[in-house]
């Protein structure tokens, strides 16, 4: 088979030729030999052995991690108690000061009850205080004014 298909322009200035073959006979597949097979499964079996020893070095491996994680856990666990029980211990310190501050205002609300009713008894005292010094006053002015009439009209 010839290709004619020349393009001087693009550079070409020689002919293909195709040379076409015979197809190959199929060959047949023949049964591998027992040697063959035990080559293959000592091949299996080897890299089996090393999958297997890597698999080994990823458990203990990830033993290890693991182990590891756990310690640290249990660290961060115990650290966690600590600031839960200090936590706890400042709300009782914090409730036990409220409740002081609350006997604390109560006996200050009574203290000021009592001002409040002494001071009210006290007023009551000065109005009567007043009030006896305006009348004992009144009667000093009477008594003065009617000695001058009496001294005046003779």
């Amino acid at each position: 088979m010839v290709d004619k298909h020349l393009r001087p322009e693009e550079g070409h200035t020689y002919v293909h030729k195709l040379v076409l073959c015979s197809e190959p006979e199929p060959v047949e597949p023949k049964a591998p030999s027992v040697e063959e097979r035990l080559a293959a499964t000592e091949k299996h079996m080897e890299t089996m052995e090393k999958h297997m020893e890597e698999m080994q070095k990823h458990i203990e491996a990830m033993k290890k991690n693991t182990e590891k994680h756990i310690e640290a856990m249990e660290r961060h666990i115990e650290v966690t108690g600590k600031h839960i029980e200090a936590s706890e211990r400042r709300t009782k310190a914090t409730e036990t000061h409220i409740e002081e501050m609350k006997k604390h205002i109560e006996t200050s609300q009574q203290s000021l009850q009592g001002l409040l009713e002494l001071q009210k008894g006290n007023n009551n005292a000065i109005q009567k205080r007043i009030k006896k010094m305006l009348t004992w006053g009144t009667g000093l002015i009477v008594l003065i004014f009617a000695i001058w009439a009496t001294i005046m009209h003779g």
